[in-house]
């Protein structure tokens, strides 16, 4: 995915803090008989304002090491990793940031790494001239198709690995989608859109038992699509395929979210 990096985009956005403090309470009056003139006159003591601590300023140091997405936003929709991972989309565990001493870093999608250079900026880093902001102690970057993802620093290890040695394949097998795999997953995403279709009449009219019955057998068909699915991930995709795959995976739970609310 030697394209990602360039197309990484800058999020900005604007926080403030607000503080308040209380005002010391104004001294009595003293009582109808005065005090001896050899004793100290009394007063309340005045409260010290409230210091709210505040932030470190972020240092180069601050970004050594490596960062892993958290959450991912797409949509107007903000999900955790964990909550992506029990939905079956394991994609978004596995792309992270590591930035070096030295000024070159990694970024990773999978198993694919793009060697990169940053430096900081006002508002976090720059990554190949791109601006990545540091927002709460997260990274975010904001993909071309709208996705946004948060990242946070895991450990200080800035240690990148060494590609995996591949064997070298045909320049037919690197790139467009193969036939057997756009037909699987033309087949998921025609399977769910039928699902949600029938979900979809069923929760208006639960009571018609021909809606009802293809919706059973739409449901014993559910686990078994979902599995051949999946296992299309252990796979060695191109970027072309990984693309399809993640686009079609979307634009299901998409779906399902529009029909169940």
């Amino acid at each position: 995915m030697k394209k990602l990096v360039a197309a990484l985009l800058s999020l900005v956005m604007l926080f403030s803090l607000a503080a308040c403090g209380s005002d010391a309470s104004p001294a009595k009056d003293s009582p109808v008989n005065d005090p001896p003139a050899s004793a100290e006159p009394t007063a309340e003591p005045t409260a010290e304002p409230v210091v709210e601590p505040q932030p470190e300023e972020p240092t180069e140091s601050t970004y050594y090491g490596t960062w892993e997405v958290v959450s991912i936003e797409q949509n107007g929709i903000s999900a955790t990793v964990e909550a992506l991972e029990k939905n079956g989309n394991y994609n978004a565990s596995h792309i992270g940031l590591i930035l070096c001493e030295d000024g070159t870093g990694c970024l990773y999608v999978q198993d694919e790494q793009n060697m990169l250079k940053w430096n900081i900026t006002e508002e976090g880093i720059s990554v190949n001239n791109v601006t990545l902001p540091l927002i709460n102690n997260r990274l975010v970057i904001n993909m071309d198709d709208g996705t946004v993802c948060y990242l946070e620093k895991v450990s200080d290890d800035q240690t990148i690995p060494e590609p995996s040695a591949e064997p070298t394949t045909e320049p037919s097998a690197e790139a467009g989608l193969r036939p057997e795999f756009k037909e699987a997953m033309d087949s998921y995403e025609a399977f769910y859109n039928e699902y949600c279709d029938i979900l979809k009449k069923y929760m208006n009219n639960p009571s018609d038992l021909s809606i009802l019955t293809k919706y059973m057998s739409l449901m014993g068909k559910l686990s078994d699509m979902d599995e051949k699915f999946k296992a299309w991930e252990s796979e060695d995709l191109n970027n072309e395929e990984l693309k399809y795959y993640m686009d079609v995976n979307n634009r299901v739970m998409k779906k399902l979210l529009d029909v169940t609310g």
